[in-house]
């Protein structure tokens, strides 16, 4: 077994610290901040502490990916922004409280994508949130009815619909 040089060590090192600092720089973890009328605040309060107190994993996946959640006329995420900010539409917000949470973990799902400088966006993004977003809402003790026919959504291609055009 061959003894590696100084430099070859002095250069281990280096990498391992180099990828250390990058793994920090995408793992980023954030104090998530409400902006909306007095009901969406306290609505989305609601959901994220229902997140913190059912399933402390997915909880920690959110605060991992993003860092402001807006209330709006429709729901999205802007995974390039700093912080990344998702938008939640009445669509969303309204339908149920697990069904919420599942749609922010869905899109903290976008956030990791582009991050880890994988594809966000088409079919097969899509389809590795959903699954993700299906584990955590039965983590998240939704009813069956909310993840039972998940992945079939993907058949609508929903994701094709302009942001400014979705009614969720």
């Amino acid at each position: 077994m061959r003894t590696l040089t100084t430099r070859e060590i002095l250069l281990l090192i280096s990498l391992v610290i180099v990828g250390t600092i990058y793994i920090r720089s995408i793992y980023h973890t954030y104090d998530i901040k409400v902006l909306g009328n007095a009901m969406c605040v306290t609505q989305t309060n609601s959901m994220l502490t229902y997140i913190q107190r059912t399933s402390v994993e997915d909880y920690n996946y959110v605060r991992r990916f993003v860092g402001m959640i807006e209330c709006g006329d429709h729901s999205g995420v802007f995974v390039w922004e700093k912080p990344p900010r998702f938008t939640a539409g009445p669509g969303v917000r309204d339908k149920s409280l697990t069904w919420y949470a599942g749609s922010l973990i869905h899109d903290a799902c976008h956030v990791q994508q582009f991050k880890e400088r994988k594809p966000f966006t088409g079919e097969l993004a899509e389809k590795e949130c959903l699954l993700i977003q299906q584990a955590a809402l039965k983590r998240l003790k939704a009813p069956p009815e909310e993840y039972v026919s998940l992945l079939e959504v993907a058949n609508t291609r929903y994701w094709e619909t302009p942001y400014e055009e979705r009614g969720w």
